[in-house]
């Protein structure tokens, strides 16, 4: 990492580049619902009020029969990496949103561009190549019609999916490269986090509390030098114990240290007070020290999990890791134990590092009492890692870990080659890692970003879900356009928990560079696509949230940065899908905006 000027932090590029919730709570229940008695039997769901207005949304008798898989599936690999014991984070008290003076939680007034550490992983996985493997995926899908602009101007009158709620402009221009544009959705509030502060909405837009910073929030360590900073936040609402939950990373370069903080709010109410805990996430000392980037989380009914990749202070990518917290960290009183186990050196089944987990956030309970994590090559593949955590999460002796290689169809990196329109400034829109995933019924669902024709004239986004039983994959679309068209930074939820068939949402950005196919000229815009009852591909809307208002030019070392992503997420008290999303405003700035639908 270099620092350009005394207050601008860099992280050093890389050589190369990368209802039917309704039904579902009330089947958890075995509930008689009007005429039709149904119940699923395969998993529980998190035992959330039931929501009002969606008392039509009853799904079909059957619908959750065991999904067809694929004709060969692949084994569990236990992975026989030494876990470790962590220490519990270092308690930073209560803090409420009220308490926080407004003096320090200003907008940043100076550029500060984060250069996402990043590692194109080397296809070292014999098989990923080789067409004659099972391995190999021929695509069969076709370029979808542009989307088109929404004009629906009339929120609260959603009566099918896709129809608007509510949307509005939220947090933009804090000063920082990229905004890193994520949120969480609970019964009352919205929760969008960027680089480097977060902010809390109503349902309806309304400001709760502005912009904050993470620097204001989370209790630093001492010493915490002038040049330190946080960034790479992530925000959830986890159904199972009614919290938000906040993940930051933080960066002291002038004493090689590397932290992150984890928040959980009180109760279901974030503005009710929040608990705070710090862990020293450095490995070794020196000049073999590291730092945690592009950390991961998730939360389930058995604890907490991280997730992140290690880079040598000045130096390149050195591993992957999985953490736990232990779940007394939703004690209420901020007095519950927070340690776990972590798990370093994860690789593929031929050797090659594994890059960028992603934790699947739970719509159901696992039967099995697992918690899954996904991840592909960030440069090319043609395969992604189921990884199964089990047993303890407390203790390094008793837990568990396997893994298991899934074919799908092959994925190249993007790069910083979006064509934009009006000039020939590209954007850079990321490599082929995954960007999140969600779980429901025994079966991950998780998205990313592929070159589709490996020539960087067009990119899309290639949707999978994956079958934990027989670690087989049932379903996969790949979404795209014509030449000029490009789809980058997806995110993806799902509907419920009630069935794997559930519909499924993905938002995220996109550009359109080729007016002669298309009447209006896309600047960088926002997007969202919903499934109906995957794995129907083709159905439900896509639409283009919002129109772009200019060339979008932040260049620095050489990439335009965008992302580093989206947010998706599930309202469990309404059952409406959320996302958040970034745009180009005038004057070469980025804003955001939050988005509910219809689902």
């Amino acid at each position: 990492m270099n620092i350009l000027t005394p207050r601008i932090p860099i992280r050093k590029p890389p050589n190369t580049r990368h209802r039917s919730m309704v039904v579902a709570c009330f089947l958890a229940l075995g509930t008689t619902f009007g005429a039709v008695s149904l119940a699923v039997s395969q998993e529980a769901l998190p035992p959330i009020d039931t929501p009002k207005g969606l008392a039509a949304a009853v799904a079909t008798p059957g619908s959750d029969a065991p999904l067809p898989s694929e004709p060969f599936g692949y084994p569990d690999e236990p992975v026989e990496s030494a876990a470790v014991k962590t220490k519990g984070g270092t308690p930073g008290g209560v803090i409420f949103l009220k308490d926080i003076p407004r003096a320090l939680t200003p907008e940043v007034s100076y550029p500060q561009v984060i250069l996402q550490g990043e590692q194109l992983q080397p296809l070292t996985d014999d098989q990923s190549q080789d067409p004659t493997s099972p391995f190999s995926v021929i695509p069969t899908d076709r370029p979808s019609a542009p989307p088109k602009l929404d004009q629906t101007n009339a929120p609260g009158d959603a009566k099918a999916p896709g129809d608007l709620v509510a949307q509005w402009k939220a947090i933009s221009n804090t000063g920082w490269i990229p905004p890193d544009t994520v949120h969480a959705v609970g019964p009352s509030h919205v929760i969008e986090a960027v680089n480097s502060g977060f902010a809390v909405y109503n349902k309806t837009g309304g400001t709760i509390q502005a912009h904050t910073t993470y620097d204001s929030f989370m209790n630093k360590p001492s010493p915490w030098s002038s040049g330190a900073f946080m960034y790479d936040p992530r925000v959830i609402y986890d159904p199972w114990h009614n919290r938000f939950l906040m993940l930051i990373l933080g960066l002291d370069e002038t004493n090689q240290k590397s932290y992150f903080w984890v928040a959980v709010s009180k109760t279901s109410n974030p503005t009710q007070g929040w608990c705070r805990w710090r862990w020293d996430s450095t490995i070794g000392s020196g000049s073999t020290a590291q730092w945690l980037d592009y950390a991961g989380l998730g939360a389930d009914k058995w604890g907490v999990y991280v997730t992140g990749n290690y880079f040598r202070f000045g130096g390149s990518f050195q591993t992957s890791m999985i953490q736990t917290i232990n779940p007394a960290i939703f004690t209420a009183n901020c007095a519950g134990a927070t340690n776990g186990v972590k798990w370093t050196g994860l690789t593929w089944p031929s050797g090659g590092s594994a890059f960028s987990l992603q934790p699947a956030l739970p719509h159901s309970a696992s039967s099995t009492s697992n918690t899954y994590f996904v991840n592909t090559f960030s440069g090319s593949g043609n395969s992604m890692l189921l990884w199964k955590l089990g047993g303890s999460r407390t203790s390094a002796a008793a837990a568990t870990l396997s893994r298991s290689a899934i074919a799908v169809q092959q994925y190249y990196a993007i790069g910083n080659n979006v064509k934009q329109p009006g000039s020939s400034v590209r954007i850079d829109g990321g490599d082929a890692r995954v960007m999140n995933a969600v779980y429901s019924q025994g079966r991950v669902f998780t998205t990313l970003t592929t070159d589709v024709n490996n020539n960087g004239n067009r990119s899309g986004w290639l949707t999978v879900r994956l079958n934990t039983s027989n670690n087989s994959r049932d379903w996969q679309h790949l979404l795209y356009g014509g030449n000029g068209f490009y789809y980058f930074y997806p995110a993806i939820t799902v509907q419920g928990g009630g069935s794997a068939n559930a519909h499924l949402g993905v938002f995220g950005g996109w550009t359109d560079a080729e007016t002669a196919q298309s009447a209006a000229t896309k600047y960088g815009s926002g997007l969202v696509k919903i499934y109906d009852n995957q794995p129907a591909a083709t159905t439900g809307p896509f639409l283009n949230l919002v129109n772009g208002l200019g060339v979008y030019n932040r260049v620095s070392n050489g990439r335009n940065r965008w992302g580093d992503y989206s947010g998706a997420g599930y309202d469990w008290s309404t059952g409406n899908l959320w996302g958040a999303f970034e745009w180009a405003d005038t004057g070469n700035k980025w804003a955001t905006s939050i988005s509910a639908r219809k689902f």
